[in-house]
């Protein structure tokens, strides 16, 4: 992807080449605007890794149990069963869910914390930990 394109990311637009229309001047410098984009996510790609949590608590000295949201993104919003993520059209999967194994968990693929809310994910269970939760993904392309 170009450093300055078009939205596919396709298409070469340096920054220079932005013209105003007769009679409009720029109000201020380039700048990056920190807030959160409303294009989606994969806009601009041609490849793109989905991916969803797998979330588990347990009370003190208990066992590990289905959390009552058990499927969350990355910010432990609610997010789908990995199984109900569709592709979306133009776009084709190349690869089934998998376990991501290549971040900082156990053999597993599970991160551990005391409290699920608050994050601070560890790789190594230890015994007051309350929340783990393991990295699904699946790569697709256009």
């Amino acid at each position: 992807r170009f450093k300055w394109s078009d939205v596919t990311g396709r298409l070469k637009l340096p920054k220079d080449a932005f013209k105003t229309p007769s009679g409009w001047l720029w109000d201020d410098d380039w700048f990056i605007q920190p807030t959160i984009s409303t294009h989606e996510v994969d806009c601009g790609l041609t490849t793109f890794q989905n991916d969803v949590f797998e979330n588990h608590l347990r009370q003190p000295g208990g066992s590990w149990e289905t959390a009552e949201t058990f499927w969350t993104d990355v910010a432990n919003e609610e997010a789908q069963h990995k199984n109900d993520i569709w592709c979306p059209t133009g776009w084709v999967w190349t690869d089934t869910w998998t376990v991501d194994l290549s971040r900082a968990v156990d053999e597993e693929g599970f991160e551990y914390c005391l409290d699920q809310n608050h994050g601070g994910y560890v790789p190594v269970e230890k015994t007051y930990h309350l929340s783990r939760r393991r990295r699904w993904v699946r790569n697709r392309k256009r």
